[in-house]
């Protein structure tokens, strides 16, 4: 069985790499909702509002970044084994997605500062 996994993987590398790429991309989520964790218990001892704000805003929208980010990337090794048509439209859909994300931001810290 584990033979046949490895024969599978060797004649179809880009399975493991997107594997890696979506494994890597969890890990880098799950780093940064950490680190953002702990700098909201250390933004809570302050008494400044914008601060607050500008951590509370950028939370959702940067997890759904590394998401896209690393989902799009794992499309682009995927888009040239499969011949898919959807594969083409990578780039435009991570450019739209980008300004989106910072869209949400600003719309997000406008709201958390009134």
């Amino acid at each position: 069985m584990i033979q046949d996994i490895l024969n599978f993987l060797s004649d179809h590398t880009w399975v493991g790499e997107v594997f890696l790429v979506i494994l890597g991309t969890g890990i880098v989520r799950y780093v940064v909702k950490l680190l953002f964790d702990r700098l909201a218990r250390q933004l809570e001892k302050t008494s400044n509002l914008y601060d607050d704000a500008l951590l509370d805003s950028a939370r959702r929208p940067l997890g759904w970044g590394i998401w896209i980010m690393g989902i799009a990337w794992a499309a682009d090794l995927s888009g040239g084994t499969a011949q898919a048509e959807i594969f083409e439209y990578v780039d435009e859909v991570r450019g739209v997605s980008v300004i989106w994300l910072l869209i949400w931001f600003a719309v997000r810290f406008i709201r958390f500062v009134e």
